[in-house]
């Protein structure tokens, strides 16, 4: 979702003007048609096939082609290695119906019930050490390897996960 963009949803919730960024965008807006939170949906899709293959989507087109491609029902290629259930909920979420797309509630229930046999809870830190920033890149590095056999990390690529800021890692 494009949140420089968004709105209050009403009871009508459709809405005409294109907005949002072409690689992200939902067939029924790239066509000018009306649309509602299920082009968000679509928008979801995208970003999670992001979050599994740490690729930009569409990178091998420019953001118009992308756009031409998705209205010609093209979708990204989902790597094998990504968890089913991931990968139908992808599929599900970028359908080109809007209606049979799911909704964000059905979407939170099944990232949850997929996440559930994980139990990721986070435990209090029992390093002495005063390197805070050391001990989140420690404490990064054991949630991305429980949530590895759902993502499937590219195993070619080498991490530093000592990076300085607490968000991203420098892969070579």
């Amino acid at each position: 979702a494009d949140f420089g963009v968004s709105r209050q949803r009403s009871q009508e919730g459709d809405m005409t003007a294109e907005t949002g960024t072409y690689r992200w965008m939902a067939p029924e807006v790239i066509n000018h048609k009306p649309y509602d939170h299920k082009a968000d949906v679509f928008s979801f899709a995208i970003v999670l096939w992001e979050l599994v293959t740490s690729k930009v989507p569409y990178e091998n087109l420019t953001p118009l082609q992308a756009a031409l491609s998705v209205r010609q029902g093209l979708r990204l290629v989902i790597p094998s290695g990504v968890h089913p259930r991931i990968s139908k909920l992808i599929q599900r979420c970028w359908g080109e119906n809007p209606n049979t797309r799911p909704v964000f509630s059905e979407i939170t229930a099944e990232l949850e019930d997929i996440l559930q046999p994980i139990q990721l809870q986070r435990r209090p830190s029992t390093y002495q050490t005063k390197d805070t920033d050391e001990n989140t890149a420690i404490e990064r590095r054991r949630l991305l390897m429980k949530l590895d056999p759902l993502f499937t990390l590219s195993r070619t690529k080498k991490c530093d996960m000592r990076t300085s800021s607490p968000v991203y890692m420098s892969c070579t």
